[in-house]
Parts: structure tokens; C-alpha cells; sequence
């Protein structure tokens, strides 16, 4: 955290792209020998979320690490893992990015689906964070035990949030079931909590430290870090039939996506 004047400033995603090389030892790991650039280009269609997340793939596309390895990314934005998963089982996108829960639930309902490349993970604190609930400033909850019978903002339902959200609840002793879940996309958020219509927001970055430096939001819980240590959000997931029949392409995919983590 950083001083400009008298108010703190937030810098979670500092945090964030530093415990992203833990989960990129894992993907290297599996990626194998790095290839080199090809004359061939192959035209991948990405589904991503419009959360600070997905940056090191743009970061990728800008750095040349994908051209080198003769990919061209088309992204297309979904507001949910869930979207993502439908994009996949439809074959709208050859990858998705989305958190493992939507995964494990597309698998079990039948969708073939295979993570071709790992992405992020949380921190260990709640300072460091960037991914928690946020109160407004002049909210009366103070504590987790407070949110009991309150209403808070999720992406999606049956998702990373609510598992994580109910699951941090529980092991902080809070009833998890008298909460309620309202499925928001990310950037409607912030004015949901600054109108009243939820009491809390579950939000990544960007919306995390706009939330609190622009509307004076309060940090109020990292889910996440209850859990456990840089607990394992989410990926990059393809079919496992396209999987089989590209599988060069899938290593390349990993390998730039690698590259850009780093």
C-alpha cells in the first residue's frame, strides 16, 4: 500500500501478478520446450471476463508472445465462467478463460472439458488481495459476522463466488444460508452498492480498487485467503476433443500464455 496525500492507495494487482508465477511454475512445467515462431498462423477465439485477470493475455498478443508462436487471438468478452463454459459446449470459442468451479460443473454435467493452461491465484492476505467484498464506507456491517441476512453482489450463481464466499463464511463461524446472492456483471457492481440495491459486492480488479478509492467502499472480507494460501481461482480451458485434435496448437497456446504470466 501507497500514500498519495492522506488517503492509501491500493496496489493489489502488484500482489496479484507476483503470486501469478506460482501458479505459472505449474504451467511451465506442463508446457515443455518452448517452440519458436512458425510461418503458419492459426486464429484462436478466446472467451475472456472484463476483470483486471485476463490482462496478461493482452499483455501477451502486445509483447509479440502468441505471434511468435504463430497464434492470431480474436477475444470475445462473456460476463461469467458459466458463459464460458456454454461458449465452449457450443463451440463459439476454441478457449475460455473461467475459474474451476464452472469447469467441474460443465464436466459433471456431461461437457467435455480440459484446462490446456493455468492462470491465477489469490493472495494471503487481505491486504495484498484482489478479489473480496466490499461494503460502502458508511455501512453499518463492520465484520463477516454482519453480513448474516445480507444481500451480496456475484457474477454468477453456482460460480467461484458463491463457493468461495459461503465456504469463507462457514469456516469464519457466519451463517452462510442466510446470506443471499445476486448474480451482477462486475462493472454494474459499484453502482448497485452505491444505490443500496445489494449490501456487499464480491469484486476482482479493476472494480475492487475503483470501488474504494473513487466511492470510499470498505475492504470488509478476502474469501480467498480465509481458505487458504494462494487458494487456485481459474484457467484456460478448451474442449477435450478440440484438445485432441490440436494438440500442437494447445502446447503453443500454453507456452505464449506462459511466457505472459512471467
Amino acid at each position: 500500500m501507497t500514500t498519495v496525500g492522506a488517503r492509501p492507495v491500493r496496489r493489489p494487482m502488484l500482489a496479484a501478478f507476483a503470486i501469478l508465477v506460482v501458479a505459472v511454475v505449474f504451467a511451465a512445467a506442463a508446457a515443455g520446450a518452448q517452440g519458436g515462431s512458425t510461418a503458419t498462423t492459426a486464429s484462436l477465439t478466446v472467451g475472456v471476463l472484463p476483470i483486471a485477470n485476463t490482462l496478461p493475455l493482452d499483455l501477451g498478443i502486445k509483447k509479440g508472445f502468441f505471434e511468435q508462436q504463430g497464434i492470431e487471438i480474436k477475444k470475445i468478452t462473456a460476463q461469467s465462467g458459466n458463459d464460458i463454459m456454454l461458449g465452449l459446449a457450443n463451440s463459439n470459442m476454441d478457449v475460455g478463460f473461467a475459474g474451476w468451479v464452472p469447469a467441474m460443473i460443465a464436466r459433471t454435467s456431461g461437457i467435455p472439458i480440459s484446462a490446456v493452461a493455468l492462470s491465477e491465484v489469490e493472495s494471503t492476505n487481505q491486504a495484498s488481495n484482489w478479489q473480496n467484498i466490499l461494503v460502502k464506507g458508511s455501512s453499518s456491517i463492520r465484520t463477516p459476522a454482519d453480513l448474516a441476512g445480507k444481500t451480496i453482489a456475484v457474477n454468477a450463481l453456482k460460480g467461484v463466488g458463491e463457493v468461495m464466499i459461503r465456504a469463507a463464511l462457514e469456516k469464519s463461524g457466519v451463517d452462510q444460508s442466510s446470506i443471499k446472492l445476486l448474480a451482477l456483471p462486475f462493472p454494474a457492481m459499484r453502482a448497485a452498492l452505491n444505490s443500496g440495491q445489494v449490501d456487499a459486492i464480491w469484486t476482482p480488479e479493476p472494480f475492487l480498487s475503483q470501488a474504494i478509492q473513487i466511492d470510499g467502499a470498505r475492504d470488509l472480507m478476502a474469501p480467498g485467503p480465509v481458505l487458504g494460501d494462494y487458494w487456485p481461482i481459474g484457467g484456460y480451458f478448451v474442449r477435450t476433443d478440440w484438445a485432441s485434435k490440436n494438440p500442437g496448437l494447445a502446447a503453443k497456446f500454453r507456452t505464449a500464455v506462459t511466457q505472459a504470466l512471467a
